[in-house]
């Protein structure tokens, strides 16, 4: 879905399917991932396992001088289609939901999608860490049943003009 969105608009990108990271600042990337697997028990699961990972990535990348180094300071992940925001250690956690009802698979198992998405304001400070982080927004939409099928739902378009996804330091 995603890649079919980016192949209509001017301002969205396809980056691949699984990980891609995205640089904030000189030295400072988020990373947007989208693991494998079912839907843990403890919302924060996945995100910890996925932290974990990334930092000890991180801790063993030989191919770069300690100033060389990028430092992930966002993990936003997906695939789970749960929410949640939480810090861990200094790297923030964003797991903003997803835009898929309920399917059978889901429903076999009493998973419950959270139906939304956030937007969040992300200050960093001159180190290249999240220094404050404000939730701007945090969207829930109503569920409709199969939308995951391949059938239009024109009933779904709330707004006319289509605002830019994405924007870094207020320029899109």
């Amino acid at each position: 879905m995603v890649k079919r969105l980016c192949n209509q608009r001017d301002d969205c990108t396809y980056l691949g399917f699984a990980q891609q990271d995205i640089p904030l600042a000189p030295g400072v990337l988020a990373r947007l991932w989208h693991p494998r697997g079912g839907v843990p028990y403890a919302v924060s699961y996945r995100a910890q396992k996925g932290a974990e990972a990334t930092i000890r990535e991180w801790l063993l990348d030989e191919q770069w001088s300690e100033e060389e180094r990028s430092r992930i300071v966002l993990l936003q992940w997906g695939h789970v289609h749960i929410k949640g925001l939480f810090w861990y250690g200094d790297m923030m956690l964003i797991g903003p939901g997803c835009f898929e009802a309920q399917t059978d698979y889901e429903a076999e198992r009493a998973l419950y999608p959270d139906l939304g998405g956030v937007i969040l304001e992300v200050t960093m400070a001159e180190n290249g860490f999240v220094s404050d982080l404000n939730t701007l927004s945090w969207k829930r939409y109503r569920p409709v049943e199969n939308d995951y099928r391949p059938v239009r739902h024109a009933d779904l378009l709330e707004y006319e003009e289509v605002e830019p996804l994405f924007s870094i330091g207020g320029k899109v």
